[in-house]
């Protein structure tokens, strides 16, 4: 069986994340694994909805199985969830090939991911962090005054990292790059509409797809696709937004409790009020010097204008947000090892994968945790971050559902 790989938060699942499985489907990929974030989100959120509705979402719109992103990578730096997705897929030894999407293409991509490699190797990165940049600043500034050309567009930077999580962990599997066009900010997400493949029709038919091009700026285009961004904030101004998703994650996603960390605002800014740096310092993200500026600022009236007070050329507002959620999470510097692989949501393919995965999977692959798998401290995590994020719904509900609710096979029509 040929696999493809996604690492993802589909939050929500909408016709852009659809239409690159369809186009997978036309490469040949038989299957189509996905490893999601669950309730909490890269951008130091948490996602719209719980993980359950968004798993079963996505494999009643064409994903064959979930499985999730542990938390301490779903809320990391992008060469950390890069990471933890990538072990994730690669500890399944099924996938062929990961898919991912970025701004500018396999090519210049690629061409970016080469400077970096060579910037890091010449000790260009490493000397512009000693000048006091952060770690993206550092980079680009190393690759720019080298000649080469950088993106600070987010998913660039993801698919750099990606490339580099293969090259370290799963140097065998190619990486699928989709091109993006419009802004990111402004949602575009429109149709694919060229395929590009490496090698002539005959000889290249078998190659990985390396590039897929995206065209136009519209915010949204002829055929409703709409970005991620964009169609949360219209949920969450009460609009109706069931002609920019599949049908199977409308489904799901109608009438759920939405999530806001708001809810925990003044909770997390009482927890930073009465912590001191010393106690922050074990965390991720708090680099030498952040938690003194977090506990020095948390007086603030908000969690934004926390952020504005702490950030700073050395700690961009990204990573201040990162280390302020990580640090009410308890999520270590060092990120625990995964020991375990959770199931969220498949269809019928998606059980013969996990069948077969019984045969390739190192890992304990797990529908449901139990009272054992409590005990591990990925799964301490993970079980702490869930009861959080039910205090986030507009009625608390118990955040103990990885001990109680298996993952669900799912029925497409």
């Amino acid at each position: 069986m040929k696999i493809a790989g996604i690492i993802a938060e589909y939050n929500p699942f909408h016709k852009g994340h659809a239409y690159q499985i369809r186009c997978l489907r036309e490469q040949g990929f038989d299957g189509i694994v996905a490893v999601m974030s669950g309730n909490f989100v890269q951008r130091a959120s948490t996602a719209l909805t719980d993980k359950y509705r968004r798993a079963r979402g996505a494999v009643a719109s064409g994903v064959d199985l979930v499985l999730e992103l542990p938390l301490p990578y779903a809320v990391a730096s992008a060469e950390d969830f890069a990471e933890g997705g990538v072990r994730v897929l690669s500890e399944t030894g099924m996938v062929s090939a990961l898919c991912c999407g970025c701004e500018s293409g396999d090519e210049k991509n690629r061409l970016q991911y080469e400077a970096l490699c060579s910037a890091e190797k010449d000790g260009a990165v490493g000397a512009k962090m000693k000048e006091g940049l952060s770690y993206p600043a550092a980079c680009r500034e190393a690759v720019r005054e080298q000649g080469g050309v950088w993106s600070d567009a987010p998913n660039d930077v993801l698919a750099l990292a990606y490339r580099k999580a293969l090259r370290r962990i799963a140097p065998d599997i190619p990486l699928i790059a989709i091109q993006r066009r419009g802004s990111y900010h402004e949602g575009s997400n429109l149709p694919l509409t060229a395929i590009r493949r490496e090698g002539s029709n005959h000889e290249g038919a078998d190659l990985p797809l390396t590039a897929i091009r995206r065209e136009g700026s519209d915010h949204i285009g002829s055929d409703g696709f709409e970005s991620a961004e964009a169609i949360r904030n219209r949920i969450l101004l009460g609009q109706d937004v069931s002609l920019s998703l599949p049908l199977g994650s409308w489904g799901e996603q109608r009438g759920a409790p939405l999530s806001d960390l708001k809810r925990l605002e003044r909770g997390i800014l009482a927890y930073y009020r009465t912590a001191t740096a010393n106690e922050l310092k074990p965390y991720y993200g708090m680099r030498e010097g952040l938690p003194e500026r977090i506990c020095r600022y948390a007086d603030a009236r908000d969690l934004e204008a926390l952020y504005d007070r702490v950030k700073t050329k050395r700690f961009p507002h990204s990573a201040v947000r990162r280390a302020v959620l990580c640090g009410y999470l308890k999520i270590p510097a060092a990120l625990p090892k995964i020991t375990y692989l959770r199931v969220l949501a498949f269809n019928e393919t998606g059980q013969e994968i996990l069948r077969e995965m019984k045969k390739t999977c190192s890992l304990p692959v797990l529908p449901i945790l139990t009272p054992r798998q409590g005990d591990d401290p990925l799964a301490r995590l993970q079980l702490r971050g869930d009861e959080i994020f039910a205090l986030t719904l507009p009625i608390p509900e118990t955040g103990l559902r990885d001990l109680t609710e298996s993952a669900r096979k799912i029925c497409q029509n």
